[in-house]
């Protein structure tokens, strides 16, 4: 292996050892994505992606993820970004960096409506009603400010960088699956947690998520970090996913489920969606 290639070894090897460990210091994980209108520009696209892959220069997030979706299932969604937070603290610090906010004064101009699909919610590894309310009371706040008097930066605060343009994590790339799950204990439930457990030295972050419940329903967010292909077919594999399966645990009224890759390899996009298909 060359030096490269070496480094990113080691460093799959020490996220294996110590990414449990980290789960429990993350107050939340935000997840961001977005899809094209399919008129767009070439030009205009690359514009946008530049904006997104700026995210990266942010301080705050422990984790910055910013790749293409790959949907497992029917999804229009075609980038997403996945960060994760040590504290409330540099939740709100991501929040108000001059990049997030600039990328936000551009997505509100946006009058050719270039992106016209997007979501967005939170993952709290460690979910109470009172945190919540701290991180949702954080956001509208920022809305209320910049609405009230909308200084925030007209152009890019920093020059782009040509790293922030490629893939940071060799072959790794992300699975990301929400459930609809029933507010107390279940089969179900039951087996999101065996799931949950199985991915644990990889987990990046899991728990209940900010998406709207339903009446009797609750979601529930799981974000894991796989370091090949092969790592997801041995995920796949195990005993507790089959038996998750066999519960009903990935039926469409209850699962979606996608992946977070590197943007330029459209060859391991296509295997997995023929994998899921």
């Amino acid at each position: 292996m060359n030096r490269r290639e070496l480094i990113l070894a080691a460093a799959a090897a020490t996220w294996s050892s110590i990414s449990a460990a980290k789960e429990q210091e993350i107050v939340a994980a935000h997840v961001i994505r977005l899809g094209f209108a399919k008129d767009i520009s070439p030009e205009l696209r690359a514009h946008h992606l530049l904006t997104f892959n700026r995210f990266k220069q942010i301080k705050a997030p422990r984790l910055m993820v910013v790749g293409r979706n790959v949907a497992i299932g029917s999804d229009e969604f075609e980038y997403a970004q996945i960060s994760t937070f040590a504290s409330e603290s540099k939740y709100r610090e991501y929040f108000y960096d001059p990049i997030h906010l600039e990328a936000d004064r551009e997505a509100d101009s946006d009058t050719m409506h270039s992106v016209n699909r997007g979501e967005s919610f939170d993952v709290y590894p460690h979910w109470t009603e009172s945190l919540a309310a701290r991180l949702s009371a954080m956001k509208n706040e920022r809305t209320a400010r910049y609405q009230a008097r909308d200084d925030r930066p007209t152009s890019p605060p920093v020059a782009d960088r040509p790293q922030d343009q490629h893939w940071n994590f060799g072959r790794a790339f992300f699975y990301a699956a929400q459930f609809r799950l029933a507010s107390t204990p279940d089969a179900l439930t039951r087996a999101y947690s065996a799931v949950r457990e199985r991915t644990r030295l990889h987990l990046v972050a899991a728990g209940r998520d900010t998406l709207n419940s339903q009446e009797g329903k609750e979601s529930y967010g799981l974000i894991v970090r796989m370091e090949s292909e092969a790592a997801y077919q041995n995920f796949k594999s195990g005993n507790d996913w089959k038996a998750a399966h066999a519960a009903g645990l990935f039926s469409p009224e209850i699962y979606r489920g996608w992946f977070v890759i590197d943007p330029a390899d459209l060859d391991l996009a296509s295997r997995l969606r023929a994998g899921e298909s």
